[in-house]
């Protein structure tokens, strides 16, 4: 039998609590795609204006969940006056 993980690597945007405007997680966040910042169950890092976030491989649901809930936590720790941002596009003020 063959042992399959999976992983994720989704990209967020992070959204100003007071002004309410997306802003570039480029001088927020620690870590590159060439370096990320590695964090307890994954890593973090910057990915253009992106915060991106990856998980250590799973190998079932429950660690899935898990890694996923504790990069995140770690890395909304990093940026406590901005809120995690889920879609898939956004727009920039100029």
């Amino acid at each position: 039998m063959v042992k399959v993980t999976v992983g994720c690597d989704p990209e967020l945007w992070l959204r100003d609590k007071k002004t309410g405007e997306i802003v570039s997680a480029h001088t927020l966040l620690p870590g590159t795609k060439l370096e990320p910042y590695k964090v307890t169950a994954g890593a973090i890092q910057v990915d253009g204006t992106a915060a991106e976030f990856n998980i250590d491989p799973a190998s079932g649901y429950s660690t899935f969940v898990t890694n996923i809930a504790q990069v995140l936590s770690q890395m909304q720790n990093r940026v406590p006056g901005y809120e995690l941002v889920y879609d898939p596009v956004t727009t920039y003020k100029e």
